[in-house]
């Protein structure tokens, strides 16, 4: 006696032997009577059990081989990304019957180019070229053939494949520096494919961000389809701290003139400027027009090099205001030959300049 378990999708059943002596060539189907010739096929697609008995006699021993054919059955829709392979199946069809054709959108046949194969094959794939080229949103392919088995006639079907853009992978910051004994968090980020996406980093993570000390990360990001993830690499890079910039400025800068700030050259470095009255700047050199008294004060710049900011270094602004003028007299009238007495009122702290006719100074 043995137990035989058929494949939900079969649709037929059928028993060849050898060495069989007299009375062994039949097999009884549900305890029927009726014997049924070994060879002869049994159909049981609809069937939800069945018993098959074989009567055996004499003490030589038979070899039986057992067949099956499937129910008629195709791929499901599925998606694939621009650029990449997905995979269409067929079964239940004579392998040489059958016929692969696209006939949506355009005329029909008009995509067959992407399939790997056409005709006389139960596995074809489909790859649509990679950008720049243009693609539908979907595809429709028939696949047909002459059924196998207790099934006749002709089988169709049709699959969808939906196609979506390329995916591409990115590593955030591009440029990852940190200073020693930091780390810095690295963000994962796709485009195209179809969402949701997952992640497998290097060091073992599946989110979609990390963080990490220096060294070399990769990561790997799936969508839906399966068909082909993207990937992308980084290296962090520790960096020493750099030596801050000498600053200086055109202090004391009177009000109404234009305070320039300096700061000395740093081979690859950015300059951050903070000062009174709300002032920052990005400018290694800034400068401020028509400055008034609220722009005196200390202004601090520090530079960042790979990523690694420099210490703070400072400075003082004096905004000197405008004096008020002086009142000036003359003794004059005068004749000729006479001297002239030129006076100012006195303003405390002034130095006083004159200028005149006659090239007077």
């Amino acid at each position: 006696m043995f137990f035989i378990t058929l494949h939900p999708g079969a649709n037929e059943f059928g028993f060849a032997s050898s060495n069989a002596p007299p009375g062994n060539g039949n097999y009884h189907i549900n305890c029927n009577p009726v014997g049924t010739s070994i060879g002869t096929p049994l159909c049981v697609a609809g069937m939800s059990s069945f018993t098959l008995i074989f009567c055996k006699t004499g003490g030589n021993s038979a070899t039986y081989t057992l067949s099956s054919s499937r129910t008629f059955s195709a791929s499901a829709d599925f998606t694939v990304q621009q650029g990449c392979t997905g995979t269409m199946t067929v079964e239940g069809l004579n392998k040489p019957s059958i016929v692969w054709n696209s006939i949506f959108p355009g005329a029909s046949g008009a995509y067959n180019s992407w399939l790997s194969c056409t005709s006389a094959c139960d596995t074809t794939y489909i790859t649509p070229p990679p950008a720049p080229a243009t693609f539908p949103p979907y595809i429709d392919y028939v696949v047909s053939g002459t059924a196998t088995g207790c099934a006749s006639g002709t089988s169709r079907d049709t699959v969808r494949v939906y196609i979506v853009p390329g995916m591409t992978a990115e590593i955030t910051p591009v440029n990852a520096y940190i200073c020693s004994g930091s780390t810095i968090t690295l963000t994962a980020n796709a485009t195209g494919g179809a969402p949701p996406y997952s992640y497998l980093w290097s060091q073992g993570s599946t989110t979609q961000s990390i963080t990490v000390p220096a060294g070399i990360y990769s990561v790997q990001i799936s969508d839906t389809t399966f068909s082909c993830p993207a990937m992308d690499t980084v290296q962090v890079i520790q960096s020493t701290e750099p030596s801050p910039p000498i600053i200086s400025s055109n202090s004391p800068v009177c009000e109404g003139s234009t305070l320039n700030l300096t700061a000395s050259t740093i081979t690859g470095a950015d300059y951050f400027w903070t000062g009174p009255n709300g002032f920052a700047s990005s400018i290694q050199n800034p400068s401020i027009a028509a400055v008034t008294s609220a722009n005196g004060g200390t202004y601090s710049c520090y530079i960042v090099v790979a990523g690694c900011p420099s210490q703070t270094v400072t400075t003082t602004v004096s905004i000197t205001p405008i004096p008020i003028a002086p009142t000036v007299t003359n003794n004059g009238p005068l004749c000729e030959g006479q001297s002239l007495t030129l006076t100012a009122s006195g303003v405390t702290g002034a130095t006083y300049n004159w200028t005149g006719p006659n090239g007077y100074t």
